[in-house]
């Protein structure tokens, strides 16, 4: 049926007119202004309905239904109101009852092709009925201006307007419909307005409001109908606003239609968001834990009365939902926040979804009643975070020596690293661990399987570790000294095998931060994406005296090694198959670099390495 109309053919009586403020004797113009109401502007869709409409209280000031039907004339309609009074009109193509009501054609065959039908109707608050008796509806719309509603529906109050027509203009060609002063009142330049436009047979466009781009839309397809809502906040003191279609995009008929614009002085209202989760380091199952969810009014209203605040947590892969509510939350003012804390006790190690909802009842009208749910990822069990060295003791399998052991552990965080120490100077060992799949919830926040920052006396190794599939990193070592990684497996990481870097790159001369890290007789594969530039396998970046020796790098993208610092050893390395340079030594200076074996690094095209550096020895 859309073929039917997809290639218009043969003008007949074409009666098209700009969209603009229209004058109706006995009413005026299409526009004015309201006190504490609303301005409604509904979607029907196709068909002829019956279309129930359901106005709030308060004064309806005006009203119009509009409808696009294709090929057929002269339908009869009838319109019900809030009250039981019926109303049943007959409406001629491109015959115009001073505005109240017409048909505005395209002229094209059969029967002057594409219609804007308009009918400035009697609507009453409560349930109004739109009824269109004949003719092939393809989308329908209502617009209804209420004064002085009651609080819970008060959307609007000041200026608004109604413009409306039927246009197509050449396409390719900017179109503009201006909205005039409503009144002697001044324009409110202060306040935000919506703007609400109806069009079709484009699959895309942009609109600009007083010549400032606004957002992209798109129909849904060639021929295809559409009722966008815009917020607007550059409104013109002078009186005159403009709306404008631009940069149309058809992939079918090549025109466009614009059938109406309405624009409303919108009441400042709340708009709550979840701003923030916080969540306890580590939690335990069937223990209970806290977790912090920070709502925020990013609105430029009150939202009155309090409102209430759910908490929903699936397991990853897990069909059980664990709901949670706290009742009576604020009441906020604009940019106001408050903390909510629930109480969690979950039955299973593992991956979950935290789905905090702002005004989960409904409570709280809202300048957007779309965006008041975030979300958030935890994991339950195993993950090991250490702070400082008084942490040590609790998360250690054993003491020898003063030296604190982390060992025989299988960890996975989907939500950050798998262990993580920092600001400690005791003696810590990590072995025989697997530290697999960390971070893919959160690639954003640079995770690793294991993340040390800020400490010295560390030994990851000793007996082999399986550090494999974390994303970002294996291992991420920051501002830290005396580290030793040896006889780990590392592989499968999303950046890098291990990196090491200070808290904050600068410009040569590097301060020592790091330094004294030693890498030694690990098997480092497969790390890195093809996609990125620099990821690799062993990263070190402005460090001092450390050692790379004796390690297997293979099968890694950018770099098999990368070095950028001063006084270090990288000696006894096998490198094979990097995508770029086997070794890439940049801004150094006295490095050594001996006895390393290339082999098909950089595509077998040489170099094998590359060195910017000063007095590095070979």
């Amino acid at each position: 049926m859309l073929a039917a109309f997809s290639t218009p053919v043969m003008a007949q009586n074409a009666c098209m007119e700009d969209v603009k403020t229209r004058y109706v004797t006995g009413f005026g113009f299409t526009n004015g202004t309201i006190t504490n109401g609303t301005v409604i502007v509904l979607e029907g869709g196709s068909g002829n309905g019956p279309w129930t409409i359901t106005l709030p209280p308060g004064e309806v000031k005006m009203a119009y239904a509009h409808w696009h039907a294709w090929g057929t004339s002269n339908p009869t309609v009838t319109f019900t109101n809030g009250n039981g009074y019926t109303d049943t009109i007959q409406i001629i193509d491109c015959e115009f009852d001073d505005n109240v009501s017409g048909c505005y054609c395209s002229g094209y065959v059969p029967n002057n092709g594409t219609h804007h039908y308009y009918w400035k109707v009697n609507a009453t608050p409560g349930v109004n009925t739109l009824n269109i008796h004949s003719g092939d509806v393809y989308d329908k719309w209502f617009v209804a201006v209420i004064n002085n509603t009651d609080a819970a529906n008060r959307t609007h109050s000041g200026h608004w307007w109604h413009n409306f027509g039927l246009w197509d203009p050449d396409f390719g060609v900017n179109y503009s419909t201006w909205f005039y002063n409503a009144s002697s009142d001044p324009i409110n330049t202060g306040a935000n307005y919506t703007l609400w436009t109806a069009q079709s047979h484009m699959n895309e466009f942009s609109m600009y409001f007083n010549d400032r781009f606004l957002d992209n839309r798109s129909t849904g397809s060639s021929l295809g109908f559409s009722l966008e809502k815009f917020n607007v906040d550059n409104i013109d003191g002078d009186g005159s606003q403009k709306a404008t279609w631009k940069d149309v995009v058809d992939e079918g008929a090549q025109y466009m239609y614009v059938y109406f614009a309405t624009l409303a002085e919108a009441i400042p209202l709340p708009d709550l968001v979840v701003e923030d989760f916080k969540f306890p380091d580590t939690a335990e199952k069937g223990k209970d834990f806290g977790v912090n969810v920070t709502i925020r009014n990013q609105g430029a209203g009150v939202t009155g009365g309090t409102f209430n605040v759910s908490l929903s947590v699936v397991k990853e892969g897990a069909p059980t939902t664990y709901k949670y509510k706290m009742e009576n939350v604020g009441p906020l003012g604009p940019d106001d926040k408050t903390i909510v804390n629930f109480t969690v006790n979950l039955p299973e190690d593992g991956c979950y979804n935290f789905t905090a909802v702002a005004d989960c009842d409904g409570d709280v009208k809202e300048s957007d009643e779309n965006n008041n749910a975030s979300s958030a990822y935890f994991q339950v069990g195993g993950v090991i975070v250490v702070h400082n060295n008084n942490d040590l003791m609790s998360v250690a399998n054993r003491v020898v020596d003063g030296t604190y052991y982390i060992e025989n552990r299988t960890i996975t965080n989907c939500a950050g690293c798998g262990i993580t120490i920092e600001n400690t100077t005791l003696p810590v060992v990590i072995q025989n661990c697997t530290i697999h799949d960390c971070g893919y919830k959160v690639p954003l926040l640079k995770p690793a399987g294991i993340c040390l920052r800020n400490v010295t006396n560390v030994t990851i190794g000793g007996y082999r570790n399986m550090i494999v599939n974390n994303t970002d990193a294996g291992i991420r070592v920051r501002n830290s000294t005396h580290v030793d990684i040896m006889d780990n497996y590392i592989s499968n990481n999303t950046k890098y095998g291990i990196y090491v870097y200070p808290d904050r790159l600068v410009k040569p001369p590097y301060p020592e931060y790091i330094k004294y890290i030693n890498i030694t007789n690990n098997t480092v594969l497969e790390n890195g994406e093809a996609v990125t530039h620099g990821d690799g396998g062993i990263i070190l970046t402005q460090v001092f005296n450390c050692t790379v020796s004796c390690n297997t790098v293979q099968d890694n993208d950018d770099y098999g090694i990368y070095v950028c610092g001063n006084y270090s050893n990288i000696l006894l390395n096998n490198i094979t198959n990097s995508r770029s340079y086997g070794i890439k030594v940049y801004n150094s200076s006295e490095n050594h670099i001996c006895w390393n074996i290339f082999i098909n690094n950089n595509g077998s095209v040489a170099p094998q390495a590359w060195d910017n550096s000063r007095n590095s020895n070979y």
